[in-house]
């Protein structure tokens, strides 16, 4: 009896040594970070247990949205769901002000800089479109729920909870519905314990797989979206609750660590809802007696609610559209904002896996941008999801304080936690601009991108004259194309010097491109030596019909004259109509109507493929004809608007002049099928060629090439991630 007493206080004692869930999530993350970089790419196989453990996680929190909206709800009186309705939407369109002004400041970070990239493929892919009605209508609940369509699953729990408001004897329902939801948050609490585990699963997947160069293309993006998230979650959220309700910075913090540290790790903010709800009512329990109303069923009701909505955590990845702006070389005007935060928060109702892609489209941006999106999203919508645990939790907290009447504006502590957020909030964008002025001092010359691109192919046997070689003898020049390859065992190929990207010199002065490559497979596949022949577009008919070569590979286009006077292979590739512009005129370009009205001077090459449309669609235009692409670049005295070329192209020609810009003026799209010409004799050459070109299309050669030489992929070879068993320890897998 005497050791009895002696018992709690030693359990207690235990009980404080336990290392509590966010300290074991921690250090999982810890772990999984070390075991990721001790192991490298051979972690990969934990995205299965990582996958397992957020799957068992989302098993309860659909169904326990439903039963807790409708519960809450139905629990309301009539005036006091209508007041609770207006509170929640009031506060949410403040902090919405508050965190969207904050991100769409962060912009004034990046440095100023001139870029240029290769050709993208926004101009061929379909926009896409949300279906808002599928979102917010559940015309069949059963398949909202299927399809984790969240807006719909919360329009249809608040219609249910409504309307159990007037019922009598519904005491029954909301009994049933209560033990349904604690049986689901016991069923959650269970797999919550598994917590560590799994994210150390998916930690470990993470850090063994993604590359420091994935990070480095990003990190003007994730430095300001960090520096956004921190000023939010950890300043202006938990200041503005303080100004407002008796609570203070530590109350705040107590109820949300655990929960950001779980939405960080697991990358699902769905998962901490019951948790959240459990700690607040908590910390409300202590305020209950100070207030009017019961404050529980208002906190499960404003969490599904809220969730509902476009949380700061979600539209903070808004930055990235100003990002990619900023990357490409034409950086958002202020103009653009109102309308692109607009469509922004309609669009952020569905994933912003969804909305990223529409966006980047809306406003003309490259995307396939969307790429590194998706790579920034494995460390932005887990630090996202922290800043929306503290959304959540501030939108709670403000509108239930409202509710029951413990809401008090303290005037002092709100402004000067304004003017705190101000300077903090003006110093990172001071700070982080001049970090990222020093970070891209560093940054290549564009030009040299072009300059340092290498075959793709392994190049065959061949001979680049730089000027026309001796003709061949007389009786080859008589011959058919095809016998003449094959008795000399030799393929003369002519190129077009300085026709980017088909066909160019590099640093090494050796003659590259789409159409070099192809030349030297197509002689490969005929089993004979290579030459190139320089000529250009006015010699090139001439030049084939002497045989002093047996095609042109060099990006040549299909024209009605060129069919009426050579012989052209089947199409190989279609390239984009386009103008090219200095950055600065870009705007004026976008739209057709207006370009349509303008009196502009545009450069043609003297192929001037596309004059037929353009002296269809723009009327008012006057053409210019020059004699090289390069003189609209370097010869002001021209004074010319714009330049007349296919998209593909002028996307290189953008690598080497940064100050310009290629567009499409929105509503025209045109294409332009590009071919190999050969004489008017040249049938069998014709017939195999044409055979040759689908051939090496099915083998997927052409899409290798247009990736590499078109859109500008796989310019370095790609490299085993770096990890300490093989790089250290020299352990060679």
């Amino acid at each position: 009896m005497a050791d009895s007493p002696q018992t709690p206080p030693l359990s207690a004692e235990k009980k404080k040594r336990r290392l509590g869930l966010t300290g074991q999530i921690l250090i999982s993350i810890a772990l999984g970070i070390g075991c990721g970089l001790f192991f490298g790419e051979s972690c990969d196989w934990l995205k299965v247990p990582g996958d397992a453990f957020i799957g068992l996680l989302q098993m309860t929190i659909l169904p326990y949205i439903v039963v807790a909206l409708i519960s809450s709800i139905g629990r309301l009186r009539i005036g006091q769901g209508r007041r609770l309705a207006m509170v929640v939407g009031v506060v949410m369109a403040a902090l919405w002000t508050v965190g969207i002004t904050v991100v769409m400041l962060m912009p004034q970070a990046f440095p100023a800089r001139t870029s240029a990239s290769f050709f993208t493929t926004r101009l061929t892919e379909a926009p896409r479109s949300l279906n808002f009605v599928e979102l917010f209508i559940p015309s069949n609940p059963f398949y909202s729920l299927a399809n984790n369509l969240v807006p719909a699953i919360v329009v249809f729990s608040v219609c249910l909870g409504a309307a159990l408001v007037r019922m009598p004897h519904k005491e029954k329902l909301l009994g049933i519905l209560d033990v349904v939801g604690e049986a689901l948050n016991r069923i959650n609490s269970f797999v919550v314990k598994a917590t560590p585990v799994g994210v150390f699963a998916m930690v470990a997947a993470a850090a063994g797989t993604m590359t420091p160069e994935d990070l480095g293309k990003l990190k003007a993006y994730l430095l300001c979206y960090t520096a956004a998230i921190l000023i939010l979650t950890m300043l202006v959220l938990p200041l503005l609750i303080t100004a407002c309700t008796s609570f203070r910075y530590r109350d705040v913090l107590s109820i949300s660590a655990t929960a950001m540290v779980t939405a960080f790790a697991t990358a699902k903010l769905i998962v901490v809802i019951p948790m959240l709800i459990e700690r607040t009512k908590e910390l409300l329990a202590e305020e209950a007696h100070r207030g009017t109303d019961d404050p529980a069923p208002m906190v499960e009701a404003i969490y599904p609610l809220a969730y509902a909505f476009p949380n700061l955590g979600k539209l903070a990845t808004l930055l990235f559209v100003p990002f990619v702006a900023w990357f490409i070389g034409a950086p958002m005007e202020a103009g653009d904002y109102p309308g692109f935060v607009s469509m922004g928060l309609v669009t952020y109702f569905g994933k912003p896996i969804v909305a990223m892609p529409f966006l980047l489209d809306h406003l003309r941006l490259p995307a396939d941008m969307f790429q590194w999106f998706m790579i920034s999203d494995i460390y932005g919508g887990r630090i996202g999801d922290v800043l929306a645990v503290i959304h959540l939790v501030a939108i709670t907290l403000l509108s239930t304080s409202w509710m029951i009447g413990t809401f008090r504006m303290r005037w002092r502590r709100l402004f000067v936690g304004i003017a705190g957020s101000v300077a903090v909030l003006f110093a990172l964008i001071s700070g982080t601009n001049v970090w990222l002025q020093s970070m891209f001092a560093d940054e290549p010359d564009k030009k040299e991108i072009l300059a340092q691109m290498q075959s793709l192919v392994n190049p065959s046997p061949s001979v680049v004259h730089r000027r026309m070689p001796p003709p061949r003898p007389q009786d080859e020049r008589e011959l058919p194309a095809m016998q003449r390859i094959r008795r000399s065992g030799v393929l003369r190929v002519g190129f077009i010097e300085n026709n980017y990207p088909y066909t160019f010199f590099n640093a090494d002065d050796e003659l590259v491109g789409y159409d070099a490559d192809m030349a030297h497979r197509l002689a490969q596949d005929l089993e004979c030596r290579l030459e190139f022949v320089p000529v250009s577009l006015g010699s090139m008919a001439q030049a084939l019909d002497q045989a002093e070569c047996d095609l042109v590979m060099s990006g040549i286009p299909v024209t009605s004259t060129r069919l009426a006077n050579l012989r052209c292979s089947a199409s190989y590739l279609d390239v984009t109509f386009a103008l090219i512009a200095r950055d600065y005129r870009r705007r004026e370009l976008d739209d057709l109507e207006e370009v349509r009205e303008a009196q502009l001077r545009i450069g043609i090459s003297p192929d001037g493929y596309f004059r037929r449309l353009v002296k269809r669609e723009l009327p008012n235009a006057e053409l210019v004809p020059l004699e090289e692409t390069a003189d609209f670049f370097e010869d002001d005295s021209l004074e010319l608007d714009a330049m007349l070329i296919d998209a593909e192209g002028g996307s290189a020609w953008t690598l080497l002049y940064p100050g310009y810009q290629v567009v499409v003026p929105e509503g025209l799209s045109a294409k332009q099928p590009l071919a190999y010409p050969m004489s008017r004799e040249s049938e069998a050459l014709s017939t195999f060629v044409s055979g040759w070109i689908d051939l090496v299309q099915k083998r997927g050669l052409s899409q290798q090439l247009y990736d590499h030489w078109i859109l500008g992929k796989n310019l370095t070879a790609t490299r085993p991630r770096w990890n300490v068993l093989r790089d250290v320890l020299g352990w060679d897998e």
